[in-house]
């Protein structure tokens, strides 16, 4: 039998609201689904979309892509976007061939009302109930895909590197 001593010396866990309304700050990735022998789709995803994907198309047919810019994707933070958009715009002013790009940010930023871009944090509970709502029911078990991969917020929290702190991210001038 627990006496109180003991189950105060427990440290308490977060409540199931406090998992749902910490930020977390998903990062993106390409990966690569095998669908069948002759067909593989890139696709741009967030980091903790992979576990989901594997559950679903299953573990050996969901790749990370090791360099994206091989698919003509450029993953990177906001400085690293505006350099590879001038650069493409130099080589066109130039009339030298440009390889299309997509830009595509290595986080989700907003910008702020000075000029700023910014980190977005979401919130760990709504992250769950778009993933719920992107991938649907488990092919083999009755449950959504999300919940196979992540049984709780907790799970989704740790995927993504813990609860974001604001000094994480620096705040990068938008260059235009």
């Amino acid at each position: 039998m627990n006496t109180q001593a003991q189950i105060g010396a427990r440290p308490r866990l977060a409540t199931r609201k406090d998992m749902r309304e910490a930020e977390i700050l998903p990062r993106r990735v390409l990966v690569l689904v095998r669908r069948d022998m002759a067909e593989e789709i890139p696709s741009t995803v967030f980091e903790h979309e992979v576990d989901i994907l594997a559950e679903v198309h299953g573990e050996g047919n969901v790749t990370i892509a090791k360099d994206p810019l091989d698919y003509g994707i450029l993953i990177g933070d906001p400085d690293t976007l505006a350099r590879g958009r001038a650069e493409m715009f130099k080589a066109a002013k130039e009339n030298r061939p440009v390889p299309a790009f997509v830009f595509v940010p290595l986080y989700p930023v907003r910008a702020d009302g000075d000029g700023h871009v910014v980190p977005a944090p979401v919130r760990a509970g709504d992250e769950m109930q778009r993933l719920r709502g992107c991938y649907g029911m488990h092919p083999t078990k009755p449950e959504y895909s999300a919940d196979v991969a992540y049984p709780s917020e907790r799970d989704l929290i740790a995927a993504c590197g813990g609860v974001y702190e604001e000094h994480e991210q620096p705040t990068v001038k938008n260059a235009k």
